[in-house]
């Protein structure tokens, strides 16, 4: 008479579930595989406050880049004759170009420090005025007759 086996009885059955040698493998591969991903993520760029006076009779609109590259990114916007501050500006290095825009028209580009728009030394040159004057650019009245 024949005998039907439905099991490889050379086969070495563990008991079920995961050894202790199993969860600590698994606990190593995925602190590495979590540790990479870290690493590779990219890292926000550093921010810094910036601080601009602005004694001329416009209202400027304020972007920087540096002077290698010419991506812009917003800095801010100072009302005239007064100081504005920015905090959590990108920071673009120690040499940033700074791109001024009044009333829809170019107000010029300006080379400044890091250190001098974090320390709350920049001043815009007030011959600005006179070269958006000469542009036909009037002036921000209703920011001058408000008081900033």
């Amino acid at each position: 008479m024949a005998s039907l086996t439905t099991c490889d009885r050379r086969i070495d059955r563990r008991r079920g579930g995961w050894s202790a040698d199993d969860e600590w493998w698994s606990f190593a591969i995925a602190f590495v595989v979590m540790l990479a991903i870290a690493i590779v993520l990219p890292v926000g760029p550093d921010r810094v406050s910036v601080t601009v006076i602005n004694p001329t009779d416009h209202r400027l609109y304020i972007t920087s880049s540096t002077p290698t590259d010419d991506t812009r990114s917003s800095v801010l916007v100072v009302s005239p004759r007064s100081t504005a501050t920015a905090r959590d500006v990108i920071d673009r290095g120690p040499r940033w170009v700074l791109h001024l825009r009044t009333l829809g028209a170019s107000a010029g580009t300006i080379e400044a420090t890091r250190t001098e728009l974090s320390g709350g030394s920049f001043a815009v040159p007030e011959s600005i005025n006179d070269d958006l004057a000469r542009a036909g650019i009037p002036t921000d009245t209703t920011d001058l007759e408000s008081g900033g």
